[in-house]
C-alpha cells in the first residue's frame, strides 16, 4: 500500500493560506526620505505686531481765558472813620464855595450808646458869588445820627456865615463814628451841581 502525501498537501495548503495574511500584517513601507526643512519662527509663523496697552495720557488742560472787564471807578467821598480834608474833597470852584469855621461836638468826643447831644456847624461863604436860593445841606454817608436828611440854606453873600444845628443821638457799635454831609449849590459848573464843602461829625462810642 502506497504512503499518502496528505500531510504534505495539508501543509502546503496552510502555507498558501497564511502567506497573504502575513503580507497584510507587514508594516507599510516608509516613504522615501525628503530633504529636511529647517524652520524658524520667522519662516513658519506670521508675526503679529506687539500691542502696547493704552495709557491714560491726560489731555491738555483748557484754560478759560475771560476777557478782562472794565473797571469803573466809583468815587468814594470818605472811608467810614476818616476825617474830611481838603485833599479828600476839593472844590476848585472859586465862585461858589464854603468852609466850616466852627463845629460842635469837637472831633472824637466820647459818648455812650443811647446818649443825646447837639450838632452845630458854622458855615461861611468863602466864594466870590452870592449863594443862590435852593442851596442845600444834605446827608451823604456814615451813621445817621439825626432825624433830618437835608436843610435849605439861606442866600449868603461872600464872607457871610450861617449856623446849622441838629438834635442828635448815639447808636451803633463801639468805636469811632463819622457822619458826613455836603453843601450842594444850585449854581452850576457846566451841567453839574457844585459841591461846595463837607461838614461832618466825628465821635467815639464807648
Amino acid at each position: 500500500m502506497k504512503r499518502t502525501n496528505k500531510p504534505i498537501l495539508i501543509f502546503a495548503i496552510a502555507l498558501i493560506t497564511l502567506l497573504p495574511a502575513c503580507t497584510l500584517w507587514q508594516s507599510p513601507p516608509l516613504p522615501a526620505p525628503t530633504a529636511a526643512l529647517t524652520t524658524t519662527s520667522a519662516a513658519t509663523a506670521t508675526e503679529q505686531p506687539t500691542l502696547i496697552p493704552p495709557t491714560n495720557t491726560p489731555l491738555p488742560t483748557q484754560t478759560n481765558t475771560v476777557a478782562p472787564t472794565a473797571t469803573v471807578a466809583i468815587p468814594t467821598l470818605l472811608p467810614p472813620t476818616a476825617t474830611p480834608t481838603s485833599a479828600d474833597v476839593t472844590n476848585t470852584n472859586t465862585e461858589y464855595s464854603c468852609d466850616i469855621i466852627d463845629q460842635s461836638p469837637s472831633d472824637d468826643t466820647k459818648f455812650s450808646s443811647g446818649d443825646d447831644f447837639d450838632i452845630k456847624w458854622t458855615l461861611i461863604n468863602n466864594g466870590t458869588e452870592q449863594w443862590k436860593a435852593g442851596t442845600l445841606l444834605k446827608y451823604q454817608s456814615g451813621p445817621h445820627m439825626t432825624a433830618q436828611t437835608k436843610v435849605t440854606l439861606p442866600t449868603l453873600d461872600p464872607g457871610e456865615t450861617t449856623i446849622i444845628s441838629f438834635d442828635a443821638s448815639v447808636s451803633g457799635k463801639s468805636g469811632r463814628q463819622v457822619m458826613l454831609w455836603a453843601v450842594i449849590g444850585p449854581g452850576k459848573s457846566g451841567s453839574a451841581d457844585i459841591w461846595m464843602c463837607y461838614p461832618y461829625t466825628r465821635i467815639v462810642i464807648k
